[in-house]
């Protein structure tokens, strides 16, 4: 097999079946010096798209893609019927959270892994159109492949909220949920990486020049960085969780939301409180949630016609109906405050 590059001169096209003239003139006239891989037999002749030997492989590659893409759905689903087994029989409503989750990138990425091989191999196809061909393809792959990887970082979510049921450790939903974000940004970054370096040569430049304005910013972002330390801090050592009622010096109500910045805490007047997890971290937090006992101060008028006699009778049936509850501990007081001899 013998290879050799044709200038589109229409003068200089010899050797060339018809067809393929009638191709290369087509070419000439959009681009006159573009250049042709021609692939000569061994009878001498050449033919526009190479010998067979040179396309088959291609060919066979992309049937292989077209099926797997046919059949994307049921052969995605039985790869997590495997994989995922051992949830599927022992926790079913984690394994339809990670098949829905999982399901979608997967049957992309199968038929992708076949079309990306198939261009690989199209050595047929004359340069720079193969290298960006292959360029295009690896981009989609690894896009792909990375969405992948970003659906299955919740997998690691559901096997800690698992563990957790299972062992009772001390870890929120909260935190899962912003260990799962964290995984999540660390495969973002990663990917755009590494779908630069086919494009950008000097990556190693560029990630330094990103250092350097990621120094500037972090200088102006001290505050952001500060609160997310210090979601950090409540997310790891659980002062409080979400529903826990919570007071501080300034702040007193119900969590509703421990976020990347902020936590929503809604206050007993219907406010919503945004407060900084910054002084959240900081300050000293009373979860009165976690009170084995609440001390309770009712104060109760009485009606100043009833007469002195009466005010002992229903000291003495309150004292008793408290006395008797289950839930009230001693000590148990009822005193008379404020006291005049009108009432």
């Amino acid at each position: 097999m013998e290879v050799f590059v044709a200038d589109c001169d229409e003068n200089a096209i010899k050797n060339v079946i018809w067809g393929d003239a009638v191709l290369l003139s087509a070419l000439c006239n959009l681009s006159p010096r573009f250049c042709l891989v021609l692939a000569a037999n061994s009878e001498g002749e050449t033919s526009l798209f190479g010998s067979l030997e040179q396309w088959l492989p291609a060919a066979i590659l992309l049937a292989i893609a077209a099926i797997f893409f046919i059949f994307r759905k049921v052969i995605a689903k039985g790869i997590l019927y495997i994989v995922l087994a051992h949830s599927r029989r022992r926790y079913p409503d984690d394994y339809r959270v990670m098949k829905e989750e999982i399901v979608k990138p997967l049957k992309i990425f199968i038929p992708i892994i076949f079309l990306t091989a198939s261009c690989h191999v199209a050595v047929f196809i004359a340069d720079p159109w193969h290298k960006f061909l292959i360029k295009s393809v690896d981009t989609l792959m690894t896009a792909i492949a990375f969405w992948l990887l970003f659906k299955t970082a919740m997998v690691i979510g559901v096997l800690f909220v698992r563990r957790k049921n299972l062992t009772d450790q001390p870890i929120g939903a909260s935190a899962v949920s912003l260990l799962v974000s964290m995984i999540r940004f660390g495969i973002i970054f990663i990917g755009v990486l590494v779908i630069l370096s086919y494009w950008v040569s000097n990556v190693a430049g560029l990630i330094t020049g990103l250092g350097i304005g990621g120094f500037a910013l972090t200088l102006a972002a001290q505050d952001t960085i500060g609160n997310f330390l210090g979601s950090l801090a409540i997310l790891l050592d659980q002062p409080f969780n979400v529903g826990d009622w919570i007071s501080t010096k300034d702040i007193e109500g119900s969590v509703e939301l421990i976020g990347m910045r902020t936590s929503k805490i809604r206050s007993f007047d219907g406010g919503l409180i945004s407060a900084p997890n910054k002084l959240l971290a900081e300050a000293v937090v009373t979860n009165q949630t976690k009170r084995e006992k609440h001390r309770i101060e009712l104060n109760v008028t009485i009606p100043w016609e009833i007469e002195k006699d009466g005010y002992e009778e229903f000291r003495r049936r309150v004292l008793e109906y408290l006395e008797t509850h289950d839930r009230v501990n001693p000590p148990i007081l009822a005193v008379w405050k404020d006291l005049t001899p009108q009432g």
